[in-house]
């Protein structure tokens, strides 16, 4: 059984995520990216799948990532691959979400 501090915390890491979606212009497939992107660096086929997208989608919304300097893009490879990672940027940009101080 849940009590009334288990709601609070609930109600407050959801304060916080709108928080952060609504100062950075965050969608949320974006801060979804991050979140993903945040243990390792992945691909886009790999992240649309995991994340339950289209790969287009995955595409678009790292492309908008990356103009603002939260997510590079690695090509490479010999079948051309193309890997996302987190720059320290968008790392920063979650702490507020995780209450990593």
């Amino acid at each position: 059984m849940n009590g009334p501090g288990a709601e609070s915390d609930a109600s407050s890491s959801l304060d916080g995520m709108l928080q952060l979606l609504e100062r950075r212009q965050l969608s949320p497939t974006e801060l979804r990216v991050l979140l993903a992107l945040r243990e390792r660096d992945a691909g886009i086929v790999e992240l649309a799948g995991e994340l339950d997208v289209r790969p287009g989608e995955t595409r678009r919304a790292s492309r908008r990532l990356s103009a603002r300097g939260l997510v590079r893009w690695r090509h490479g490879g010999a079948r051309k691959t193309t890997t996302l990672g987190i720059t320290p940027a968008g790392l920063a940009c979650l702490r507020v979400l995780c209450n990593e101080r």
